[in-house]
């Protein structure tokens, strides 16, 4: 503001004094005009009479008549000497002894012109002179001080900048507090902001204000602060998860390798388990691996894949998990989904692996497939005991395993995996079960492009 206000004070400043500059020359201009028509008018039959009193009289009903503007001199003369001023004191530059005004008084041509004093003062003048019988009998001296209106010019720029700096010091202080005060939901912000580190995420914003820019802020701020400590909960769950699910096998293998004698059975026997657990661990950390790429959408294999020949070849693999009475009560034709066959196979092979380890030998499993509102759906269902309602919402979730009446083997990733590739491929997931009536696990996903062409 105080660039800005120095600026606009120096493009003022000249401006103004160009109208004044042009504003003196109009004035004189037109004092001269009236003066030639006074003159004009004072001649009878067109002629200004020779004597001294005609002429005189012209001249001084001019300055009876005529009132000069402020810093402006009217100056007459007679016969090429100093006759009358007007009323205003004269400078001394344009005293009747001066040499300025003696030169003036032998004017016989109109001029104009300007002269500077010594010490620096600016007279701007205009000449008309008075000729009759083919002589100059007097004139008129039109003089306009220049410095004096330019010191006045200088003396209102000096009153507007001393009022423009009170007026930017006061806007400074309102400006100030002002902006304290609309800035102090960030600053509140900023001071909850380096309260928060990672062991200490349930800090939250709050704010006073409602419905404006800062309160919603601070609920963006809030919502993703607590998205964030979900995520370093889910975390630390699953490095809890992953610490305990490999430190059994561990505490197996050291076990066994520190009890181990010279007896070839005891070792034989020892080495199968560590092999066991081993094969267990690598499992384990495969099925980890898997559920990252997933996420990452990372190295899938899309291919246009038929929807019956899947559900056969899958219902095909899932008969030798376990002695059941397995069923294929449909299998959708005639529609494609473009999806990893590998993937989509485990996921069906997951599920078909759960309903056997809830089930007993006279339990039954269906795998099947069918087409719904455009999408396909891929599902297996079995008649075991169901899954609980309080775990039907967090059962595809890692380290989750269902319960039942007799305990399970099992890593907890299983559901986690069949969910993440149905995720990965643009499709979802579904549970219908009811308590002591058997589950349903759905796999949804969208139809190959293709497909839509073709039903098009």
């Amino acid at each position: 503001m105080i660039l800005f206000g120095a600026a606009s004070g120096l493009l003022i400043d000249q401006v103004l004094f160009f109208y004044l500059e042009d504003r003196i020359e109009a004035s004189l201009t037109q004092e001269a005009a009236e003066f030639r028509a006074l003159a004009t008018r004072s001649k009878p039959g067109g002629r200004l009479l020779v004597a001294r009193e005609t002429f005189t009289g012209v001249l001084d009903e001019f300055l009876t008549h005529n009132i000069p503007p402020q810093n402006t001199f009217y100056l007459t003369f007679a016969d090429g000497a100093f006759h009358k001023a007007s009323p205003r004191a004269l400078p001394p530059l344009l005293a009747p002894d001066s040499p300025l005004t003696r030169r003036l008084a032998g004017v016989s041509l109109p001029q104009r012109s300007e002269v500077v004093t010594a010490d620096g003062q600016r007279y701007v003048y205009l000449s008309e002179p008075l000729n009759a019988a083919g002589r100059t009998r007097g004139g008129l001296v039109l003089a306009h001080c220049v410095s004096c209106e330019r010191q006045f010019l200088d003396q209102c720029l000096a009153v507007i900048g001393v009022i423009f700096l009170l007026a930017l010091a006061l806007a400074s202080v309102i400006v100030w507090v002002g902006t304290g005060r609309v800035l102090a939901p960030l600053q509140q912000l900023l001071r909850t902001v380096r309260a928060i580190d990672e062991l200490d995420l349930t800090r939250r914003v709050h704010l006073h204000e409602q419905s404006n820019e800062w309160s919603e802020l601070a609920c963006a701020f809030n919502a993703m602060l607590g998205r964030l400590e979900g995520a370093f909960q889910t975390q630390r769950h699953f490095v809890n998860e992953v610490s305990h699910e490999l430190r059994t096998p561990l505490t197996i293998i050291r076990g066994h390798l520190e009890l181990i004698g010279d007896d070839p059975h005891e070792r034989a026997e020892t080495m199968h388990i560590v092999h066991d657990e081993l094969g267990r661990m690598h499992r384990f950390v495969e099925s980890l691996l898997l559920l990252d790429r997933l996420e990452r959408h990372d190295g899938l294999h899309l291919e246009p894949l038929e929807v019956d020949a899947l559900t056969r070849e899958c219902f095909a693999k899932a008969r030798g998990l376990g002695r059941r009475q397995w069923h294929l009560p449909s299998a959708a034709s005639g529609c494609r989904v473009h999806a990893d066959r590998q993937c989509l196979t485990q996921a069906v092979l997951n599920l078909a692996h759960n309903a056997v380890k809830f089930t007993t030998h006279q339990d039954r499993i269906a795998i099947g497939s069918s087409l719904v509102d455009g999408r396909v759906h891929l599902w297996v269902s079995d008649s075991g005991p169901g899954v609980p309602l309080e775990a039907q919402g967090r059962i595809f979730e890692c380290f989750e395993r269902g319960s039942c009446h007799r305990q399970t083997e099992g890593n907890g990733l299983g559901l986690a995996i069949v969910r993440s590739i149905a995720l990965a491929h643009g499709g979802e997931v579904r549970l219908q079960s009811t308590p002591g009536h058997g589950a349903t696990f759905t796999l949804v996903l969208p139809l190959a492009p293709q497909t839509h062409r073709q039903d098009g």
